[in-house]
């Protein structure tokens, strides 16, 4: 299928069985999302029913979206111009990889401060995406209030989000860190990529794994998961971190002992589909992190990408304190998750390469 290059008041049909990624690439510009529903105010987006924002990108799944869905509009704003700069947006098919349709404005093309790019909505029972390239000259506030939305709502928002994503507690009680994670696919209702090909009545096995790429502060490094008996870590010797799961229930712990916390560094927690791996989204799967005091986090992928490594969130020690970091990325496999974070361990297929080589 040729790749559809819109311009201004262009749109295409895209499929609502299909997943979609958009992908946008604005250099150190902002953007965010307007969410349209019937009989509701338009509200500040970041995560509904078959839509989630992943970074630069919005995740699209037909399948789950709401009936009283009527449109997303996706807006930048341009509080920092520079020159020669570019915005492209490129719409693929996450299934089969191929680019849909693509856009791109110049510098020159944006004269504004605040810029509407594109809406994705819903005509007709089908869905579509149209290239909309409205600016506002009086900026961002004069959009949201053109849509009847407040930047002040907008703003709370978003710092309540960005505080989130990083917080230190004190552990001076040496309280041990336990990381759980759970799933259960029996309440799920997502449509299930597999199912286009094999029918509904399709219910693949599903084995979920958590582990962990840790660093001590003597600079060793290694893999703890529960996969494999010589990987499952040991909690009162190195690495201080240990593997276990339940034969009889979707559990999976990492314990670590924080009596040793003054040698351990950082710690990078992930979840993996060993086998069967679909759709993340389809497994509710909730990692709870219970650091000191009794504190917890909770955390679940929001990916419609059917990738099977899911970075969870990384714990940094230092001076008897925790940091933990949502991270929410997902790789093909751990040596690009690794690669990913530079922890540069050693894998099975790049020594067989490098013997390759040599020979």
């Amino acid at each position: 299928m040729p790749v559809s290059k819109l311009v201004i008041g262009e749109n295409i049909v895209i499929s609502s069985l299909a997943a979609y990624r958009l992908q946008l690439s604005l250099g150190e510009w902002d953007w965010g999302c307007l969410l349209f529903n019937k009989g509701a105010a338009p509200i500040h987006f970041k995560e509904a029913p078959g839509l989630v924002i992943n970074d630069k990108a919005l995740l699209i799944h037909g399948a789950d979206i709401e009936d009283d869905f009527e449109k997303l509009l996706v807006y930048i704003n341009i509080d920092n111009k520079k020159p020669n700069q570019t915005i492209n947006a490129q719409l693929t098919e996450l299934l089969s990889g191929s680019i849909t349709a693509s856009m791109q404005f110049s510098n020159d093309e944006l004269p504004q401060s605040a810029f509407v790019l594109l809406e994705l909505y819903r005509h007709k029972e089908q869905l579509k995406l149209r290239c909309i390239g409205q600016g506002f000259a009086q900026g961002i506030s004069k959009l949201f209030a053109s849509y009847g939305v407040t930047e002040a709502s907008v703003h709370k928002e978003a710092m309540s989000s960005t505080s989130a994503k990083s917080v230190t507690v004190s552990n001076t009680q040496l309280d041990d860190i336990l990381v759980n994670m759970h799933w259960d696919t029996k309440q799920s209702s997502v449509h299930h990529g597999a199912n286009l090909f094999v029918g509904e009545n399709f219910k693949p096995m599903t084995d979920l794994r958590v582990g962990c790429l840790y660093e001590l502060h003597n600079g060793q490094r290694g893999l703890v998961q529960t996969i494999g008996e010589d990987l499952l870590g040991s909690f009162h010797g190195v690495p201080y971190v240990e593997a276990l799961r339940s034969e009889n229930s979707h559990v999976e712990q990492l314990a670590i002992n924080a009596k040793y916390q003054h040698k351990l560094h950082r710690y990078l927690i992930y979840a993996l589909m060993a086998e069967g791996h679909n759709n993340w989204s389809a497994l509710n799967v909730e990692i709870e992190f219970q650091l000191a005091q009794s504190q917890k986090r909770c955390f679940s992928p929001d990916t419609l990408m059917m990738k099977p490594i899911y970075a969870v969130a990384m714990l940094e020690f230092e001076q008897g304190e925790i940091t933990i970091t949502a991270l929410n990325e997902y790789f093909e496999n751990l040596p690009e998750l690794d690669q990913a974070y530079g922890w540069g361990l050693a894998w099975r297929y790049q020594n067989q390469s490098e013997n390759e080589e040599q020979e």
